[in-house]
């Protein structure tokens, strides 16, 4: 799930390289590569090819030595030859240096075959596109240490609400700016520093994204104004919206959208805050369960652009509402997903 839900937040794929994919047999694909959002290995490229053709056949992938940081493995032994060469989009035409590689289906996301995996010589596609706007990272160099994150306390959410119904979409703000989401995201309540924060273990760490072009999201995105998490910005929202939902109708109108869009919502602790945005592309709350049961309920939740433990790009805190009733939980549409999960994990979700 952690890379599926890398590649669909799709950032690395806006900065990526056109690249024809050629084969001796003739076959030949135009794609765009990048090095691997997930796989620290710099042999490791990936490409999204929109008709793969032969690409995509009779590869196999037997395990090779595992990524120290995921326990992953890149390469495509038994895969098809394939020459990699950049690809001027205006020019219509190949230009540039090859490189030679192994190319097959990607083995973690080979229910689509429009993602290819290529095992090439030790060099990092960006030492070998050299269009980079900036200086390619040292290819034997470790990964720099994540940012320090801070578990929210109860100085940082100072409003809760338990399983309240919350109001019709249409009276909810608007806001137009970055944002998280959180609505298919995977949760666990045993991460780092949980024991730091004195909301204990009403809190979960879960997997989210933002939104890009590839993803299909916009920054138009919706705050449903019975879970917002700060009490002044809740009290602003009744006493400026919640009789009058026109004076809060515009984009960015209402004080938590201007919190959340110039980050002041928690006094810039953190980097993104958890709203909502409709995502037909990608999935949202369509599996309805019955009580018991547990979610964490992501609405205004604070978060770093920061690897998740699922290995999702963005990681947000959670509170965890435990309910007798109807609620919903999030996946990606047509995705079987059971309402309880192992401990110590759950699932993003609402009350319905």
């Amino acid at each position: 799930m952690g890379q599926a839900m890398s590649i669909l937040d799709g950032s690395w794929l806006e900065s990526s390289t056109p690249t024809l994919l050629l084969q001796g047999s003739g076959q030949s694909d135009l794609c765009k590569c990048s090095s691997d959002p997930i796989l620290k290995d710099p042999s490791c490229t990936l490409c999204y090819c929109p008709d793969p053709g032969d690409l995509s056949d009779n590869a196999t992938f037997p395990e090779l030595v595992p990524d120290n940081a995921l326990n992953r493995t890149c390469g495509a032994s038994g895969a098809k030859l394939t020459e990699l060469r950049l690809f001027n989009n205006s020019a219509d035409e190949a230009f540039g240096p090859s490189l030679t590689c192994r190319c097959g289906p990607d083995p973690f996301l080979e229910q689509n075959p429009s993602w290819i995996m290529c095992k090439c010589p030790k060099i990092s596609f960006c030492t070998f596109s050299l269009l980079s706007d900036t200086p390619c990272p040292d290819d034997s160099s470790p990964p720099a240490p994540p940012k320090e994150k801070k578990i929210p306390d109860s100085t940082v959410y100072t409003h809760f609400k338990n399983n309240d119904t919350s109001p019709p979409l249409g009276s909810w703000p608007w806001c137009e700016g970055e944002y998280a989401l959180c609505s298919m995201a995977n949760c666990t309540t045993d991460f780092v520093g949980k024991d730091t924060s004195d909301l204990g273990p009403q809190l979960a760490e879960c997997g989210c994204i933002t939104a890009t072009s590839a993803n299909g999201l916009t920054k138009t995105n919706l705050v449903d104004p019975t879970y917002i998490l700060s009490d002044p910005l809740y009290q602003g929202y009744q006493n400026d919206c919640s009789k009058n939902v026109s004076a809060c109708a515009g984009p960015n109108a209402s004080q938590v959208c201007k919190a959340i869009v110039t980050n002041t919502i928690y006094r810039e602790e953190y980097d993104l805050t958890s709203t909502y945005n409709l995502s037909p592309q990608l999935g949202g709350f369509q599996v309805k369960c019955n009580g018991p049961g547990r979610y964490a309920q992501c609405m205004t939740a604070a978060c770093y652009k920061s690897e998740a433990f699922d290995g999702s790009p963005v990681t947000c805190y959670c509170p965890v509402y435990e309910t007798q009733g109807e609620y919903a939980v999030g996946g990606v549409w047509g995705s079987d997903i059971p309402c309880t999960q192992p401990e110590p994990y759950l699932l993003s979700g609402v009350s319905v």
